[in-house]
């Protein structure tokens, strides 16, 4: 099962170069379902050089534990859990748009992501999907 999204990343070209990237998702469902997926991308440290736990902030105050090492909980809940938000350096950005194109992002919406043609501070819109397993049959299994 896949759930889509729309993203839009912005740039920040103060000092080591971040980006802040957000994926909206239908519905808060589909966003936990997401993070599931994305927590066990291997993003690395946050800009600021801490690992964390891998854990990150659930849309009512609680911390979510995602399916990956220590080290990849750099997403935040935002929007009534509807968006997922991370603060990314260059290479951790580099690393999830590689997985975006193993999950089947096509080149145009790949090439949107941290796109300079229309706006130095913001990419362009764009799209995908992610493979999840839903969190209610991920509990009959697991």
């Amino acid at each position: 099962m896949n759930v889509k999204f729309d993203g839009r990343l912005r740039h920040q070209f103060w000092g080591e170069y971040s980006c802040t990237i957000g994926l909206q998702f239908a519905d808060e469902a589909s966003a936990r379902d997401a993070l599931l997926a994305l927590g066990g991308v291997p993003l690395g440290s946050t800009t600021d050089g801490e690992k964390g736990d891998g854990s990150v902030m659930g849309p009512n105050g609680g911390r979510i534990r995602p399916n990956g090492p220590p080290g990849t909980g750099a997403w935040t809940w935002k929007q009534k859990g509807k968006v997922l938000v991370a603060l990314l350096g260059s290479e951790a950005l580099d690393t999830l748009k590689s997985q975006f194109v193993a999950w089947g992002m096509d080149e145009k919406n790949l090439e949107a992501i941290d796109s300079c043609a229309h706006s130095i501070d913001y990419g362009d819109p764009f799209e995908g999907v992610i493979p999840i397993v839903p969190a209610e049959q991920e509990r009959l299994f697991g």
